[in-house]
């Protein structure tokens, strides 16, 4: 099997903090990852969570990037299971229902109002007991928000309206319902 082919590494770091937040893989049956970028966080879950369905919403339009996470993706002995959505958040969700997805990884817009759509529209379809982990909550940059806003602001939002309980709060968050 060729190996995946990654210009950044926005994850490894991440990967001992998501197996201590998801400590029985095999009790996984469903996974969404909204935000793939070149799919190192996706082939990642794809392994560890190996009874899960996989389901993935990416928005880019990058058509280069879009490629070498196509290649990156058919290269998992998983790929197979790995359903792979392009489009907007905001419309993708609604084609899964409520309380579906045991475990949900939130890493596409950094837009502040875009944050606080996917976040509720994730809660509700996130299942009772299920973790939901969103990348970037303490990220200083803004560049992505048109009012210059950090999306922190639309988590701190999002978990003042769902009172979602927090189970970790660092450069990432993450919540069980």
């Amino acid at each position: 099997m060729n190996k995946p082919e990654f210009t950044v590494d926005w994850t490894t770091m991440h990967f001992p903090s998501w197996k201590k937040l998801v400590p029985n893989p095999e009790k996984v049956n469903s996974f969404l990852e909204i935000g793939n970028y070149e799919g190192r966080s996706i082939l990642w879950w794809a392994t560890y969570l190996e009874n899960a369905e996989l389901n993935t919403i990416d928005p880019s339009t990058d058509l280069e990037r879009r490629q070498r996470l196509l290649r990156n993706i058919s290269k998992h002995p998983r790929a197979n299971k790995i359903n792979l959505r392009f489009g907007l958040s905001d419309l993708e969700l609604r084609r899964f229902g409520p309380n579906t997805m045991d475990v949900i990884y939130v890493d596409g817009s950094h837009e502040v109002k875009t944050v606080l759509s996917d976040a509720l529209a994730c809660y509700s379809i996130l299942s009772l007991g299920g973790t939901l982990i969103f990348d970037d909550y303490a990220k200083e940059e803004t560049d992505f928000d048109p009012y210059g806003l950090k999306i922190k602001v639309g988590l701190d939002a999002f978990l003042e309206v769902a009172q979602a309980k927090v189970v970790y709060k660092g450069y990432q968050l993450a919540v069980t319902k």
